[in-house]
């Protein structure tokens, strides 16, 4: 019968450890296992200034169907190279498709001669003696690449040098990356027609120019043009959407029947109608009949917004704040953030059928719409009459229409899809002035946002319809001389007491 062994203390307490050790080691590389296999990251900054847009995350996970390489054309010593790389990292954890490959000149020189030879790239030597070329990143998918200059990475908003809150960060690398993307993906971009001809919104013309409109699309691979509406017979066939922005002048029936055969024949139509005066009433832009006539009701009024938190000065004629959005798809993203688009001058509007679409932004329940504009330069302050429209208001709507019959006379679509049945689409604002600079440039509003979702809601450019990047605010942390006083006492006295005071603890514990 053999004896039971004494135990020993001091054995179990080392096999206790090194079990221990071992158990800690599993452990270890069990967590670096599935942080290889789910790669996560988290932001915790106040603007989110390390996550991607959602446009661009529904653009990597949707619309990206092959590899695609990133060239990244910088040395790692200079100041931009750490940023960059940390955008480019974004893009690889979410999409494994996004490969990324540094060709440092200083470590590398060979190979950084050989694929600026290849991409047809210019180089130059610095007085140091080290060597830079002429565009930061080269986006491929191997038979198409597009160039991201090394200005496009990050750029200042001159317009706010001078603000009390020192000048904005405009963070426009993610917009160039993703715009290389896309340019790559889709190849020729999707083409934008501007009508012209009766006062409205021009590209790149004399008075109202949309040119933030167009650098906001542009950077989506979206091209914007002039199309001349006067005797216009028949939507030019490569056009895949028509902007009707804010018209001064009224359109012919003919002219407005050539946009409702587009529009029937599976076109994509934008109507951005202003109220127009004419003396002491409202008059008409040709438009009315035809809108109504496809399921939209444009109101002859202007818009009063009577809640005062959403007024950017004090009169209610003056431009207001839009916040209370549809649940369209179109503005689901807008909905979510609590995004907010400033309008001005606007007409309300009625769906005529609900069934065929919805409402995409609409003003406070104290909001009205005013028929009578001799009322708008009362001095009394303004409320609704019996035959002013009663608030909440719609101000932009979208409705897919049903493709109009094979051989019907309203029917006339554009590149041969009036065979393919595909339904044209339709959106309508009561307001054009929500386009102006002004606003798409002021990162507080999403106006750019919703330029950029109905754009890609009537290409079908589903990536479009998310936020787009962001613009942050570079505040500068200012410190008197009691803060500084009170942050060094902080760290230099309470820190090193309350170490002092935790070692204390630890050792009166033991000791017990």
């Amino acid at each position: 019968m053999s004896e039971r062994l004494p135990r020993d203390p001091r054995r179990e307490a080392r096999l206790h450890l090194w079990l221990g050790v071992v158990l800690l080691g599993v452990a270890g590389f069990l967590v670096n296992y599935l942080a290889f296999r789910h790669y996560a990251r988290w932001d915790w900054t106040a603007h989110r200034l390390f996550t991607l847009s959602e446009r661009t995350q529904k653009l990597l996970r949707e619309e990206l169907d092959r590899d695609i390489d990133v060239y990244v054309f910088l040395s790692r010593s200079e100041p931009a190279f750490a940023d960059v790389e940390e955008l480019l990292e974004r893009y690889r954890a979410i999409s494994e498709r996004v490969r990324v490959t540094v060709v440092d000149p200083d470590r590398a020189p060979g190979e950084y001669r050989r694929l600026l030879e290849k991409f047809g790239l210019r180089a130059a030597a610095l007085q140091t003696g080290e060597m830079t070329a002429d565009v930061a990143l080269v986006v491929t998918d191997g038979s198409r690449h597009v160039r991201v200059k090394r200005d496009d990475l990050l750029g200042i908003d001159f317009e706010s040098v001078e603000d009390e809150q020192g000048p904005k960060v405009d963070v426009s690398a993610e917009r160039a990356v993703s715009g290389a993307i896309v340019d790559v993906l889709h190849g020729e971009p999707s083409r934008v027609c501007v009508a012209t001809g009766h006062g409205e919104w021009s590209v790149g013309g004399e008075g109202r120019d949309l040119f933030a409109l167009r650098d906001e699309l542009r950077s989506e691979n979206v091209e914007m043009e002039a199309l001349a509406t006067l005797g216009l017979r028949r939507v030019p066939e490569h056009c895949d959407a028509v902007f009707v922005l804010g018209p001064q002048r009224p359109y012919t029936k003919e002219e407005a029947e050539v946009l409702e055969r587009y529009a029937r024949g599976g076109g994509r139509l934008l109507l951005a109608l202003d109220p127009v005066f004419e003396g002491e009433r409202l008059a008409s832009t040709g438009l009315e009949e035809m809108a109504a006539r496809l399921g939209v009701r444009v109101d002859r009024d202007v818009v009063l917004e009577l809640d005062r938190a959403r007024l950017l000065t004090e009169s209610p004629a003056e431009p207001f704040l839009v916040v209370d959005w549809g649940d369209h798809e179109l503005v689901e993203p807008l909905a979510r953030t609590g995004a907010r688009v400033a309008m001005h001058l606007v007409r309300s509007l009625a769906l005529l059928d609900t069934g065929a679409g919805g409402v995409l932004a609409r003003t406070s329940p104290q909001a009205y719409g005013e028929r009578n504009p001799e009322r708008l330069s009362a001095a009394a302050e303004p409320k609704p009459g019996a035959d002013d429209v009663a608030g909440p208001l719609a101000v932009a709507v979208a409705v897919e229409l049903e493709a109009a019959p094979a051989g019907d006379e309203r029917r006339d679509g554009p590149k041969g899809q009036r065979e393919s049945g595909r339904k044209g689409r339709l959106v309508v604002l009561g307001d054009s002035d929500w386009l102006q600079p002004d606003f798409m440039n002021i990162p507080q509003f999403a106006n750019a946002d919703l330029a950029a979702a109905i754009t890609g809601w009537l290409v079908e450019r589903r990536a479009l319809v998310a936020i787009a990047p962001r613009k942050i605010d570079a505040q500068a942390i200012a410190m008197t001389d009691a803060d500084l006083d009170a942050v060094l006492f902080r760290v230099v006295v309470l820190l090193p007491l309350a170490a002092m005071l935790l070692g204390v603890a630890v050792w009166w514990s033991r000791r017990q």
